[in-house]
């Protein structure tokens, strides 16, 4: 797909998930333009396959690949809410605290059911209880990929089910302005009034949280186009006490992004024209894909630090050295064994290198190519 392809699909599933959401009908003169299977690789990159194939559907505009791609997110939807109710059960049960987050919530603001599509369910809960909590997704068939490593453990089941249960929303290495402010998040929380032991964010504070999310995924990697569609929906939705949320904002020192991304979701879902820096901001969100992309990843981290590239491949080759680096715990956990054997440090670079090309030698070739290719800020 060229660029002028890519442009022009980006601008039709914008289009489609506008009518979706907006509740109006797709021009059946513009339908006969659309190359439906480039159309179908746009919008599943960016996790909006179902929302724009039931926008299709709609006016019997569909093709087997949406059609296939409707159910599966349906018949997920249905298997993720079944379980979850299973998974609550069993932390009422063993008086657990918890709640539910991002796309558990958000999926049912939207139109229809299963427009929002999911890949896995975020739980937060009382992290105290972690060994408990492993003990009863084990026990529910699940099997644990990752456990204590970051903020979130990971339960995996066939055929489809993926539960992150979060110990905290934002770890150190993440972003210390967004962990400082969610370390003690028990506090913002409301209990449910139809369970003893769940919670749930004000409007406002789950709209923050949202944003906050956004941002951590923006500044890494990007974010794409659902990320966007659900802060239109999610205004949509609510009537939100904007000067408390922009109070909050602010000592998360994100309130530019804020406002950006606010303005720009607004404008997109509404078809209305973008300013300069809008469609610059735009067409990054549209070339990250749902999970963001290396080449921002790799972009994004050298300008962060901003001491150029050669001090981004040392420390991409040597790992965290420095005492106060935040990475530097998890980097140490995950290879315990070369630290708890000094002697094998000097060989730590080595090993990493050689995993890395085993495991993903595309993605090194790819991290390569990037940093020969970057330039502008080298210091």
């Amino acid at each position: 797909m060229n660029e002028t392809e890519f442009k022009a699909n980006i601008s039709d599933v914008v289009y489609l998930c506008s009518c979706a959401v907006n509740n109006t009908a797709p021009d059946q003169l513009r339908l006969e333009s659309i190359n439906y299977g480039l159309l179908f690789e746009v919008s599943s990159n960016h996790q909006l396959s179902s929302i724009v194939g039931q926008t299709l559907q709609s006016v019997d505009a569909s093709d087997p690949l949406f059609d296939k791609a409707v159910a599966a997110a349906q018949r997920n939807d249905i298997l993720f809410d079944n379980e979850l109710k299973i998974v609550i059960s069993k932390l009422e049960a063993e008086c657990i605290w918890y709640m539910p987050l991002k796309g558990t919530v958000l999926k049912d603001l939207y139109p229809r059911f299963a427009m929002r599509e999911m890949c896995d369910v975020d739980l937060l809960f009382d992290s105290s209880r972690a060994d408990d909590v492993k003990g009863i997704m084990e026990s529910l068939g699940f099997k644990t990929v990752s456990f204590g490593d970051i903020n979130d453990d990971d339960y995996r089941k066939p055929p489809v089910l993926n539960f992150e249960m979060h110990r905290m929303l934002f770890c150190n290495r993440h972003d210390k302005r967004l962990y400082d402010y969610y370390l003690d998040v028990k506090k913002k929380l409301i209990i449910d009034t139809d369970s003893n032991y769940g919670f749930h964010f004000s409007p406002e504070d789950f709209y923050i949280f949202m944003i906050a999310h956004e941002f951590k995924h923006y500044s890494t990697g990007g974010t794409g186009l659902r990320s966007l569609l659900d802060t239109y929906v999610y205004l949509n939705s609510n009537q939100l006490d904007m000067d408390y949320v922009e109070a909050e904002i602010s000592k998360l020192r994100i309130s530019e992004f804020e406002k950006q991304n606010r303005v720009l979701a607004i404008k997109v879902f509404k078809s209305e024209s973008l300013n300069d820096e809008e469609q610059k901001m735009f067409d990054y969100i549209a070339s990250s894909g749902a999970y963001g992309i290396l080449s921002h990843k790799v972009v994004n981290e050298i300008e962060r630090e901003g001491k150029g590239r050669l001090h981004y491949i040392l420390y991409r080759v040597f790992g965290p050295i420095s005492k106060d680096d935040p990475k530097r715990e998890h980097f140490r956990k995950r290879y315990y064994k070369f630290y708890k054997y000094p002697v094998l440090l000097p060989f730590l670079p080595i090993y990493r290198l050689i995993k890395s090309i085993k495991r993903n030698p595309k993605k090194v070739s790819s991290e390569v190519k990037v940093l020969k290719d970057y330039k502008s800020s080298d210091k």
